[in-house]
């Protein structure tokens, strides 16, 4: 019941070719990217022939954010505000740099899912209609509206309030939003996603729910994980100096990141199940 999706070396078009074909015939049910990659844009030609191997095979592509390029000159690190609002900005812009530059016209095939509900997109789309009928720019090299454009995108349920979810679903369209709960991020909330796809109307309800099988059995997982991801919150492991430098580089602060062990998370999930967890070990495993 459980696919995954391939991370490719988007740097390296030579590698990331056979590592998505090797990726694919392993099982591989898509491909993730962040949202920009060493700060170039997705639709930068470097990486053209990755995405027309992807679009051949019509793959989705998980869109996830990273930190944005200029964190340091926008003064993201205080406060955290690349959490908060960077990663949500930077997927934002990479589907809007897509909706402009004709990316959909190019790639009819593939899919993207815009993480944490698309980002700020439900938001501005209808300010990228009025700038397309009225900037020229915005105009060079598609001649499609960007409303007209989100049928080929998707979106998650990683929103945080039932009017923000309201306002996706409507943007996106029921059939294009997908349950998530950006575990394990320290922000991750599992229980409340799953109360806030449970809140909406009857049969978006129920869509949501049979299009990702979430039954009563997992959602106890989701409760026991999200309980382990709060006592994780509150007994952080130190980080190595090197991790701890590679997220002040990117803006993140280390209270931001906290270890996952295995053991103890299926541990969590099996007293969330009821068994034993020799047999939750050997169900991981």
């Amino acid at each position: 019941r459980l696919q995954w999706f391939a991370t490719l070396p988007w740097q390296y078009a030579d590698l990331a070719l056979p590592e998505l074909e090797r990726a694919c015939l392993a099982g591989a049910a898509g491909v993730m990217v962040l949202a920009n990659v060493d700060g170039k844009s997705l639709t930068d030609p470097a990486f053209d022939a990755i995405w027309a191997a992807i679009d051949a095979r019509g793959l989705p592509v998980l869109v996830h954010p990273t930190a944005p390029p200029g964190v340091g000159q926008m003064d993201m690190t205080r406060f955290q505000l690349t959490a908060s609002i960077g990663f949500t900005f930077d997927t934002t812009l990479a589907v809007a740099r897509m909706i402009y530059d004709g990316f959909f016209d190019r790639y009819s095939r593939l899919k993207i899912i815009a993480a944490h509900g698309g980002g700020a997109l439900p938001y501005l789309i209808a300010r990228m209609d009025q700038c397309f009928h009225n900037i020229p720019a915005c105009q060079e090299k598609t001649k499609v509206r960007p409303t007209d454009y989100l049928s080929r995108i998707y979106a998650d349920a990683v929103v945080f309030s039932p009017d923000a979810l309201d306002l996706c679903v409507k943007t996106f369209g029921a059939d294009n939003v997908m349950y998530g709960s950006d575990y394990p991020h320290t922000i991750g909330d599992m229980p409340g996603c799953l109360a806030r796809v449970d809140g909406l109307a009857g049969g978006l309800r129920d869509r949501r729910r049979a299009d990702h099988v979430i039954d009563r059995g997992e959602q106890r997982i989701v409760e026991a994980a999200g309980q382990h991801l709060r006592a994780a919150r509150d007994a952080p492991q130190p980080l190595a100096i090197e991790q701890v430098e590679l997220l002040e580089q990117n803006g993140l602060a280390r209270s931001h990141f906290y270890p996952v062990h295995r053991a103890e998370l299926t541990q969590a999930v099996c007293q969330g199940l009821g068994v034993g967890a020799a047999a939750g070990r050997a169900a991981a495993i």
